[in-house]
């Protein structure tokens, strides 16, 4: 509920400052490599739940982004935990 919260705020606060800022489509060229990047990863998923179980590179995959990510997941749970103020 806290996280939600301050999700709508940050989001509101983004529209305000970058709400009148116009910015142009991006070009066909670069949204047809997305698109074709995106299903080669789609096709290869399954190539890859041959040999490992979907749950366990699901999880492995999570592991791996707080793994890679823990300095800052660190330093956002202590500001929320200082905002709460539990001592």
């Amino acid at each position: 509920m806290i996280i939600m919260a301050l999700l709508e705020l940050i989001f509101a606060v983004m529209q305000v400052l970058f709400g009148w800022l116009m910015l142009p489509d991006m070009p066909i060229t670069i949204s047809n490599y997305l698109k074709e990047t995106l299903d080669y990863i789609v096709d290869a998923l399954p190539l890859l739940w041959v040999f490992v179980d979907k749950e366990v590179a699901t999880s492995c995959f999570i592991v791996a982004l707080a793994c890679f990510n823990f300095e800052k997941l660190y330093y956002f749970l202590m500001w929320i935990l200082r905002k709460l103020k539990l001592s």
